[in-house]
């Protein structure tokens, strides 16, 4: 987002770090503390970055409104593993409050975001942060129903995904990347490698759980904890923040039933939850200026969840 404030909030044990992009609204002052929304990047959890695939229509109306936005880098499968991805999500959460006096961060007035892969962020922080609770979460055509058949089963001969024929994706030119010395990649723009089809390889051999979880030699595997700590839907409480998903109901990517099983995890948690189908439209809900009228909405929704305790 423009004139963005770049800030490490971990290093990587190679040294490398692990950045936030910070956009403060206009009139910003450190002594006041604001409503604060976390955007997480799409991607497929494979490719991506956070200046890319991120909910910058939204995220700029409420930036106008006078929130910080926060954009996170987190590590991406098939190098890392959601064991790797669970962590940055905490040490996110470590960095917050240890500097929330210097952007004027609110930490009980903030909200989740996430578009496709991002929506699995989104969900996994508001079932894994310890202290700071988030008051409302925003899926944007969110993949965050991981166990479904759509992430875990092999796919038939035929498959298109957003106009792509997935059967023409070659396994062997990605293999290289499951190699267990393979530097750690959380921003494709610095990488050689086109990552985008690694999502549609994943869909069609239905192994998005196997690399989720680290099932392969070498890879980080969650260390004696369980697979539902990696599985945000399985994981909700009545802790679990107020939630609004965005969907499109002919997106070939990411299937609408992800929205409709996290609206439906949430309600039956006692907490309050909407979701907003627009018809005929695919991943992305391009143009997004169309949709302004949801856009809108998802608005007025988070400032009254961030706004109202309880």
């Amino acid at each position: 987002m423009q004139n963005a404030i770049t800030e490490p909030y971990k290093y990587h044990s190679s040294g490398r770090p692990l950045n936030v992009d910070i956009a403060l609204p206009p009139k910003h002052s450190p002594s006041k503390k604001y409503q604060t929304l976390i955007c997480y990047h799409g991607g497929g959890l494979v490719c991506g970055s956070r200046h890319t695939y991120i909910p910058l229509y939204l995220a700029s109306k409420l930036r106008k409104l006078g929130w910080i936005i926060i954009f996170p880098d987190y590590q991406l499968l098939p190098e890392a593993t959601g064991w790797d991805i669970r962590q940055d999500v905490i040490d996110l959460e470590q960095w917050i409050l240890k500097e929330q006096a210097t952007w004027g961060i609110d930490v009980d007035k903030i909200a989740l975001s996430g578009t496709s892969a991002g929506g699995y962020l989104g969900a996994l922080t508001a079932v894994t942060w310890k202290t700071i609770k988030p008051q409302a979460f925003t899926s944007v055509y969110g993949m965050v129903d991981i166990t479904s058949d759509w992430y875990s089963a092999k796919k038939q001969p035929g498959l298109t995904v957003m106009g792509v024929p997935v059967d023409t994706i070659k396994e062997e030119n990605y293999q290289k990347l499951y190699e267990n010395d393979r530097e750690v990649v959380w921003d494709d723009r610095v990488t050689k490698d086109d990552r985008s089809l690694i999502f549609l390889l994943f869909i069609r051999e239905g192994i998005y759980p196997k690399m989720i979880y680290g099932r392969l030699p070498g890879k980080n595997n969650g260390e004696g904890l369980d697979d539902s700590y990696l599985q945000p839907l399985n994981r909700i409480d009545s802790s679990f923040p107020r939630t609004i998903a965005i969907h499109g109901d002919q997106d070939s990517a990411v299937k609408v039933s992800d929205s409709y099983n996290l609206v439906d995890r949430v309600r039956k948690a006692g907490i309050k939850s909407e979701i907003h189908v627009i018809k005929g439209a695919e991943h992305g809900l391009m143009p997004e200026a169309m949709h302004d009228q949801e856009w809108n909405y998802v608005v007025e929704f988070l400032q009254r969840a961030t706004e109202t305790q309880g």
